[in-house]
C-alpha cells in the first residue's frame, strides 16, 4: 500500500544509491470501483444490444425474462452500476450452473 511504500522510503532515506532509497518507485493509485465499472461497461458494450430481446440466450432476452427494467446497457450513469452488476452476476451464476448441469448430465429442476 501507499503507507508501506512511504515508510520503506523513509527507512531507506539515508542510503547511498537511488535504487537503495527506492527513488524509482512511485505509487499507482487506482480505485477498484472504477476498474470494475470500466470492465462492466466493456462487457455490456460487447455483449448487450437492446434490439435482440426476442433472440433466445442474449443478454437483452435474459433481461426481459428476469424483468430487469433498470438494465439498459449504460453502466456509467447515476444509479446505473449496481443494477448492471447484479444482472451480470446473476447471469454469470446461471450460466455456470447450466454448464455444470450439462457436463454432469444433470437434469435441470422444473417448477
Amino acid at each position: 500500500t501507499r503507507c508501506h511504500l512511504d515508510s520503506a522510503k523513509d527507512l531507506r532515506a539515508g542510503a547511498h544509491e537511488k535504487l537503495e532509497r527506492f527513488e524509482n518507485l512511485t505509487p499507482i493509485l487506482e480505485e477498484m470501483f472504477h476498474v470494475q465499472q470500466d470492465l462492466l461497461e466493456k462487457i455490456f458494450k460487447r455483449f448487450y444490444s437492446g434490439t435482440t430481446g426476442r433472440k433466445a440466450g442474449t443478454l437483452a432476452n435474459l433481461k426481459a425474462i428476469l424483468r430487469r427494467t433498470n438494465v439498459n446497457g449504460t453502466v456509467k450513469t447515476t444509479n446505473g452500476y449496481e443494477p448492471h452488476k447484479d444482472f451480470a452476476s446473476i447471469v454469470t451464476r446461471m450460466m455456470i450452473v447450466e454448464l455444470i448441469q450439462e457436463r454432469l448430465n444433470i437434469l435441470p429442476r422444473t417448477s
